[in-house]
């Protein structure tokens, strides 16, 4: 089809090749994984040169479980809080 394909991140080692699809008709990018051509290129490159960089290692987890956990916490307890002030003001309003 015009105006959709994918890159191919190849590894040197042999393991499976990496794809980065793309559509740049809107209308049939119907889920969030598909990418424009350029946001595809743009990740195709970044794997790459974090390959280069890292010869295949992981990188270093950005948090650790208890600040994942701590993070997920406070979310939620936002998440509560802001229907909480829904649920009076739709009180106040008379909606319920």
């Amino acid at each position: 089809m015009p105006q959709t394909g994918s890159f191919e991140g190849r590894f040197a080692d042999g393991r499976q090749s990496r794809f980065f699809y793309f559509d740049d008709i809107p209308a049939r990018r119907l889920t969030p994984e598909i990418l424009t051509s350029e946001q595809a290129l743009e990740q195709a490159k970044t794997f790459a040169r974090a390959e280069r960089t890292l010869g295949g290692r992981q990188p270093a987890a950005l948090w650790s479980r208890d600040e994942m956990e701590a993070l997920a916490f406070i979310a939620i307890a936002s998440l509560m809080l802001v229907m909480a002030f829904l649920l009076v003001g739709l009180k106040l309003i008379g909606a319920f």
